[in-house]
């Protein structure tokens, strides 16, 4: 099953906002959603990382994570 526009766009949204290093407290508010649906997005979606930066795309996935300075 295919996902709503909106929760897409969410879902992008929340991409960026990882990369840009916010809480998820600040991302659930950002997107007037609960902090337990952003966990689960992240949980469900293989290409959102919860322990910081994502890594670009098409990097390898054997690289090093990324250590936020």
């Amino acid at each position: 099953m295919e996902l709503p526009r909106y929760a897409r766009e969410q879902r992008v949204l929340l991409r960026h906002y990882l990369e840009q290093g916010l809480s998820k407290t600040e991302i659930a508010r950002s997107l007037q959603v609960s902090r337990r649906t952003v966990y689960h997005w992240i949980d469900t979606d293989g290409n959102l990382s919860i322990g910081g930066p994502l890594a670009p795309c098409g990097a390898s996935k054997s690289a090093p994570p990324v250590v936020p300075n």
